[in-house]
């Protein structure tokens, strides 16, 4: 028994040492208040996660391989040393030191203000370096000759000074051991003038672009300005018309950004990146705010109606108007409308945590509110038109069968023709102001006869003795026929002959009946009863 013990403690004691040491998570300040408080309480191997907030000390690794991350991405962790060195410190021949989602400003140091690599090997991923300083090199970075290395990818190096001349206002370091990938060093400055790289040869760069000349046209490297979101205010996101966009390399490069977001390929920006994935972004941060897909407007009698597809999930849509804000919309809108009027141009763009996208627009020619109310009626030749006017406006023109007839003013709401065509006619009234017109709906009549008014033989619009004379004079006398037969066969017996003078005679002197309709208005009569009518124009006074 006690001899079972025994091996049961050797093996026991055996698999303690032989099984290998399992990396641990530092959590800061949850687990360890402070970055060297954790420095110092973790092993080779460890990972240091940083809280958000920003912690005024200089990340020291101390001897130790160690991977230091901000866990909520560079935008809401921030190393400031507030002057007092470097931000970090790779000095002791660490091998395998990475530092990657953090924001690194505020350090002043001989050399390296933001990161000083004289022992050892780093690798900076997703790091933000602006507003260091150094005196002698590498306001941003400085890498020594002598068994130094260091890595850097999908980072942004801005705005750090040197106060030497020449020093590398932005990185320096030797020919060799240094490798920059998808990275922008750009903004940065050696004694007051313009100076981002010192001492690194330009193969040491990809897919990265370098403010000074020198470096572009090789590896993928670009110059020439990033187009960061706002610059002087600490914001280095890229803007929608940035360079840096679909120009990065992804070989070597994080599937993410600095603050955790997928990368995107903007449809609209041609991919000029090299690796198997050509649209990777350049710099600490990808452009997630593709700009809306698939804008169409159109314009409907004062109204416009804007339909698109967003691409990427939107916080929120804003739209313009001629060059001014006419709605913010939630990000899953993709529909609008508005009453309006004229020639307008809407600009749409979406917005992602605080990046707005380049817009997309369109133009449209809004037509005016068409004519309303619109009837048209016909008494015999002539056609009456009638309607109202919503809007005030330039001019009225009339069609009739699809031609232009008439030309009125524009505060006209009536128009009558005499049409000498028979048949079904159909008319419309448009209404324009400017250049823009709005037609309304179609409106059809029947012509089919002439209207006349029984009785007044001589369409003088008259019913009375002269029609009497005017009748004997064409039968007896060879006189000028009536323009109307119907008008002057009073009796309606489809003949014109004594006894309709006789008829009128009694209708006049004795109160007898009077003739047959039309009388003593305007009408017409069915073909059957007509004995012919070119014209009356009593009945076709406009």
């Amino acid at each position: 028994m006690r001899r079972f013990f025994f091996l049961s403690r050797v093996f026991l004691l055996a698999f303690l040492v032989v099984r290998p040491a399992v990396a641990a998570e530092i959590k800061v300040p949850e687990d360890q208040p402070t970055i060297a408080d954790a420095v110092a309480a973790a092993a080779d191997g460890d990972t240091i996660s940083l809280g958000a907030g920003t912690w005024n000390e200089t990340i020291d690794f101390a001897g130790k391989n160690l991977t230091i991350t901000g866990r909520e991405g560079a935008l809401k962790t921030v190393i400031d040393p507030q002057g007092a060195g470097s931000c970090v410190v790779v000095a002791s021949g660490e091998t395998a030191a990475s530092v990657s989602s953090v924001t690194l400003t505020g350090g002043n140091a001989e050399s390296g203000g933001g990161v000083s690599v004289t022992s050892g090997s780093l690798t900076l991923v997703n790091v933000v370096i602006h507003s260091c300083a150094a005196e002698t090199a590498g306001g941003g970075i400085f890498v020594a000759a002598a068994d130094a290395a260091c890595t850097i990818v999908s980072s942004t190096v801005t705005g750090n000074t040197v106060t030497a001349t020449e020093g590398g206002g932005g990185i320096a370091g030797p020919e060799s051991g240094v490798v920059v990938l998808d990275t922008i060093v750009w903004g940065n400055k050696s004694n007051e003038v313009a100076d981002d790289v010192a001492g690194i040869p330009a193969s040491a760069f990809t897919s990265c672009l370098i403010g000074e000349p020198g470096f572009e046209g090789s590896q993928g490297n670009i110059t020439g300005d990033p187009g960061f979101l706002d610059a002087a205010s600490g914001d280095f996101r890229l803007s929608c018309d940035s360079p840096c966009i679909d120009a990065g390399s992804d070989d070597g490069a994080p599937a993410t950004d600095a603050v955790g977001r997928s990368r995107v390929d903007d449809p609209d920006i041609e991919d000029t990146g090299t690796g198997t994935e050509t649209f990777f972004d350049i710099g600490a941060f990808e452009h997630q705010a593709i700009r809306p897909a698939n804008l169409s407007c159109t314009a409907d009698s004062g109204n416009v109606t804007l339909t698109w597809t967003n691409p990427v999930s939107y916080d929120s849509v804003t739209i313009t108007r001629n060059g001014e804000e006419a709605a913010v919309l939630e990000g899953t809108e993709s529909t609008w409308s508005e009453e309006a009027e004229g020639e307008i141009t809407y600009e749409i763009s979406g917005t992602v945590e605080g990046v707005r996208s380049c817009s997309v627009s369109c133009t449209v020619v809004v037509p005016p509110e068409p004519p309303a109310d619109f009837t048209c009626s016909a008494l015999g030749r002539r056609v009456t038109l009638e309607w109202t006017n919503p809007v005030s406006y330039d001019g009225i023109k009339i069609l009739r069968d699809g031609t232009e007839v008439a030309a009125l003013a524009g505060d006209q709401e009536s128009y009558r023709e005499i049409v000498d065509e028979f048949g079904t006619h159909e008319y419309r009234v448009i209404g324009t102001v400017g250049d823009r017109e709005a037609a309304s709906e179609a409106c059809s009549v029947l012509v089919e006869g002439v209207a006349f008014v029984r009785g007044d033989s001589n369409a003088s619009g008259r019913v009375d003795l002269a029609d009497i004379i005017f009748i004997l004079s064409y039968l007896f006398r060879n006189g000028e026929a009536p323009p109307c037969l119907d008008a002057a066969n009073v009796n309606g017996d489809v003949a014109i002959d004594i006894s309709d003078a006789i008829f009128m005679l009694n209708y006049i002197f004795n109160h007898a009946a009077p003739p047959k309709p039309p009388f003593p208005d305007c009408g017409t009569i069915p073909k059957e009863e007509s004995i012919g009518c070119e014209s009356f124009r009593a009945c076709e006074k406009l």
